[in-house]
C-alpha cells in the first residue's frame, strides 16, 4: 500500500502493538513497511470486509489493542470491533443444547488460545479473568436489545480461570468450564457456582483423548466420563461438550 509516510508505525509485531492498519472500515495487516510503502499486506483482517478505497483516504494506526498473541480487552477498539464481529455474525452462530436438549444460540467472544499476555504479564489471573469477562460483559450488554434471543459466549479457561469480580445484568452470557488447562485454584464445582452467582449460564468443556494405549479399557474409559457428565450436572451446569483428539 502506498502512502505519504510510514514513519510512527510498527515494522513488527511487538508486546504492545501489531503491525496492522485501518483504512475506513478495512483493517489490513502487514509485515513489514518501506518510508514510503507498506508490504505484504492482508485485507479484510480481523474478519473485516475487504473494500475499494480512494486515493487519498487517511491510513490510521490503530490504537493499541493487541499483546503478543492477545487481545487487549479493556482497548475500547476491541469493544468495538468485537460488538461489530458478534452483529455480523447474527445467522452464523454455534448452537449449543442443554442436558433437557435446550438449544441456546451462541456467539464466542472468547479470547485466542494460549497464556502470551505480553503486557499484561505483571497481572494476576484474577485480574486477567476480569478484563476478559469485562469484555465479554460489555458485548452482551450492548447488544441485549438488538439480539435479545443471543448469547455471548466465553472459556473459563487458561489464565482467566476464575471468577469474575463482575454481574452480568442480563440473562445472556454462556459460559465453558474448562476441565483441564486452567491455573486457578478453585474447583470445578467453585467455578460454575460462582459463574452462576454472578448471573452466567454455565456449561462444561471436558477433554476426551482416546489414545492407542486406552484399546484395552475402554469400558472403564467411558463409564469414567459417564460419571463425570452426572457430576457436572449436579454442580450446576447445564451443558456438557467435549473436545476429543484420537
Amino acid at each position: 500500500i502506498p502512502v505519504e509516510s510510514t514513519s510512527g508505525f510498527p515494522n513488527q509485531t511487538s508486546d504492545t502493538v501489531d503491525p496492522i492498519v485501518l483504512i475506513d472500515d478495512e483493517v489490513i495487516r502487514y509485515t513489514s513497511r518501506t518510508e514510503t510503502e507498506f508490504v505484504g499486506c492482508t485485507r479484510g483482517f480481523n474478519s473485516t470486509t475487504p473494500s475499494a478505497h480512494s486515493s487519498g483516504t487517511s491510513v490510521k494506526q490503530i490504537p493499541v489493542q493487541t499483546t503478543r498473541w492477545q487481545i487487549k480487552p479493556d482497548d475500547d477498539h476491541v469493544l468495538q470491533r468485537a460488538i461489530a464481529y458478534a452483529e455480523s455474525r447474527s445467522n452464523e452462530y454455534r448452537s449449543t443444547y442443554t442436558l433437557d436438549k435446550t438449544p441456546y444460540r451462541v456467539i464466542s467472544i472468547s479470547p485466542n488460545d494460549g497464556q502470551s499476555w505480553g503486557v499484561y504479564s505483571d497481572k494476576t489471573t484474577q485480574e486477567i479473568t476480569d478484563l476478559v469477562y469485562g469484555l465479554t460483559g460489555n458485548v452482551a450488554s450492548a447488544l441485549h436489545d438488538a439480539m435479545p434471543d443471543m448469547y455471548f459466549g466465553v472459556y473459563n479457561y487458561s489464565v482467566y480461570a476464575d471468577v469474575p469480580d463482575i454481574d452480568f445484568p442480563y440473562d445472556n452470557v454462556y459460559v465453558d468450564v474448562a476441565t483441564a488447562y486452567d491455573y486457578t485454584t478453585l474447583t470445578d464445582a467453585e467455578r460454575i457456582s460462582g459463574l452462576q452467582a454472578r448471573g452466567a449460564t454455565v456449561g462444561i468443556r471436558e477433554y476426551y483423548d482416546v489414545h492407542q494405549w486406552y484399546q484395552d479399557s475402554i469400558p472403564s474409559w467411558g463409564e469414567r466420563k459417564l460419571k463425570n457428565i452426572q457430576k457436572y450436572g449436579e454442580a450446576g451446569a447445564s451443558v456438557y461438550r467435549a473436545e476429543a483428539s484420537i
